[in-house]
């Protein structure tokens, strides 16, 4: 029996555990048959992957996004390149290309926003940046709409790199926007450039919610100076052009994190990452336990980590952020 003499039950569970990458390593493994290609689209629109360059081929008509929406579990936005994915500050200098670039790649967050929002199925979001300028501000609102998807329960934010400030004529607060998704989210990541207690604030009312995973990472420690132009390789503080209030940034969100911890049902880890300083040794702060530990890198957030010594931990709070 060869596999299109499968019943369709049995070759869609095929497909589902190949996954979306055995599809995408080669598109034409999608057009065996038509019912092969019924079945395989099914399982590769579950899981969709865009990079700069494909959000635009797929926002640019209505085809692409009418054929994903009935299917599309989880979204994972990659968006890199040297171009600038941001508008100057008024007055400011930038080639029109760049400037048309930058309205297209928002156009493009928009009307996928929009797509999302009419997604019943849709459950998880991973957005990160990588190899972009910084020299300018981006319009948080397009992002801000994605964060707004109905029926999320996994966020993973990773901006760095991506000048993600915020003011009356700059759009969204994003902190805000992320913490307004809470009340759904089982699973949060983030770190971005520019971030508040704001994020971690709980919401109102008294009753439990259901996130039980959660991470933030203030830490810039392990990019390279070209993405991580500060001295202390910190993330900034909302609505600030300074970066001496480190520490207090630090205690803020450790703090916020505390309060969070004690509105959730069943919490796993609400944790808060940073690093010290000259040293740039990877700490953890757990905030539904109330102990620290030391990760090995700042790549894997979510490594166990070895304990901090209580002499450590009071150093610390009397020494450098």
């Amino acid at each position: 029996m060869t596999l299109l003499q499968l019943p369709p039950e049995l070759l869609f569970h095929i497909f589902a555990y190949l996954g979306f990458e055995f599809f995408a390593q080669d598109p034409r493994r999608l057009a065996v048959s038509r019912k092969w290609h019924a079945l395989a689209w099914k399982v590769f629109a579950r899981d969709v992957h865009l990079t700069t360059s494909s959000l635009k081929k797929a926002t640019d008509g209505e085809l692409v996004l009418a054929r994903i929406q009935p299917y599309i579990v989880g979204l994972s936005l990659h968006l890199e390149g040297r171009d600038v994915i941001s508008r100057l500050w008024p007055g400011g200098c930038v080639p029109a290309d760049s400037l048309e670039f930058a309205e297209q790649v928002e156009a493009s967050l928009t009307k996928l926003a929009a797509v999302l929002q009419q997604c019943e199925g849709v459950r998880s979001l991973a957005v990160t940046t990588r190899g972009l300028q910084r020299s300018g501000l981006v319009i948080t609102q397009p992002l801000a709409d994605l964060f707004s998807v109905r029926h999320l329960t996994s966020l993973e934010v990773d901006t760095v790199g991506w000048n993600l400030r915020w003011g009356l004529s700059f759009g969204a607060h994003l902190c805000r926007s992320i913490n307004a998704a809470l009340p759904s989210l089982r699973r949060l990541r983030c770190r971005m450039d520019s971030m508040c207690e704001a994020l971690l604030e709980p919401p109102p009312g008294d009753a439990p919610i259901p996130l039980d995973d959660v991470i933030v990472n203030l830490s810039l420690a392990e990019l390279p100076e070209t993405v991580a132009v500060t001295t202390y390789r910190y993330v900034g503080r909302c609505r600030s052009i300074s970066r001496d209030d480190l520490l207090q940034l630090k205690e803020a969100m450790e703090a916020q994190a505390t309060a969070l911890s004690l509105r959730l049902g069943r919490p796993r880890r609400v944790r808060v990452i940073s690093h010290e300083f000259p040293s740039f040794e990877i700490r953890a702060f757990d905030a539904v336990t109330g102990k620290r530990t030391r990760l090995e890198n700042n790549i894997d957030w979510d490594a166990e980590g070895e304990p901090v010594r209580e002499a450590e931990t009071v150093n610390d709070a009397n020494g450098h952020v």
